[in-house]
């Protein structure tokens, strides 16, 4: 992938994508359109589980924890499902992401920073359902 992830229609990514490298075109495209993002460098500070990303702008909030497309670590652990099944029940936008699901978090990160000009994939009918995390 060549030049800044925003630059146009969301580039495909590459096969074998680490998680790191994931994480950091999120956090790439996040910072680019001034939304706060949180990711906690330390997880011994955090309670066994938390989720990789915090994501917050004028469109909502929400969490992310994040797995390659390709690994067998790739299925989230009891301890990270629980947060984000806890998360869910609280109304809070809890999500496992995927290198495959770049459209949808392309989409969404835009909705999170411009809400009255992107629409929120979630409840769009035109976003392909195979792409929905």
């Amino acid at each position: 992938m060549t030049g800044p992830v925003w630059a146009a229609r969301p580039l495909p990514l590459a096969p074998g994508l680490s998680e790191a490298v994931w994480q950091s075109r999120i956090v790439e495209l996040a910072l680019h359109l001034r939304l706060q993002v949180h990711h906690e460098t330390d997880s011994r500070k955090t309670r066994k589980g938390w989720p990789d990303l915090a994501i917050a702008g004028p469109g909502g909030f929400v969490v992310a924890e994040l797995k390659t497309d390709n690994d067998a670590r790739s299925k989230p652990t009891p301890e990270q499902q629980a947060w984000l099944d806890a998360l869910t029940a609280a109304d809070v936008r809890a999500y496992l992401w995927r290198p495959r699901h770049w459209d949808y978090v392309y989409a969404l990160l835009l909705h999170l920073a411009h809400p009255n000009r992107h629409r929120d994939p979630a409840t769009d009918p035109a976003f392909p359902q195979e792409q929905r995390p």
